[in-house]
């Protein structure tokens, strides 16, 4: 018996997906048996992307064998349950690096705007 854990995307008329959920599964394809968590990927209105879990219960099916998959592991390693997994700090660099290459391209614009003046 194989069990992990794996997100399940759903979406509303034709949307991108709008909700994730963690669950535990039997196999490749079957059914649910319990849902440890929900993940929203949509940021709201403060820019912020919501996740819930229940510990107690990952730590229970963690015991009991269950494995979990890439995206949830990367979840819970920004959760603080799993230590970071190396592609997540890879692209928190990658993203840093461009956000100060913007910058730095803004704050040159800037600078030639004034000595035309």
């Amino acid at each position: 018996m194989f069990l992990r854990t794996k997100t399940e995307r759903w979406s509303i008329c034709h949307h991108y997906c709008s909700k994730s959920t963690t669950g535990v599964m039997w196999a490749r394809d079957g059914k649910y048996i319990e849902q440890l968590g929900s993940y929203d990927p949509l940021p709201n209105i403060y820019n912020e992307k919501l996740v819930a879990f229940n510990y107690d219960r990952i730590k229970y099916w963690m015991g009991c064998g269950a494995h979990p998959t890439k995206p949830v592991a990367k979840l819970l390693g920004l959760a603080g349950f799993f230590p970071l997994h190396p592609m997540t700090i890879t692209e928190a660099e990658r993203q840093k690096a461009a956000a100060a290459l913007k910058q730095e391209e803004t704050s040159e614009d800037e600078e030639e705007k004034q000595a035309e003046q």
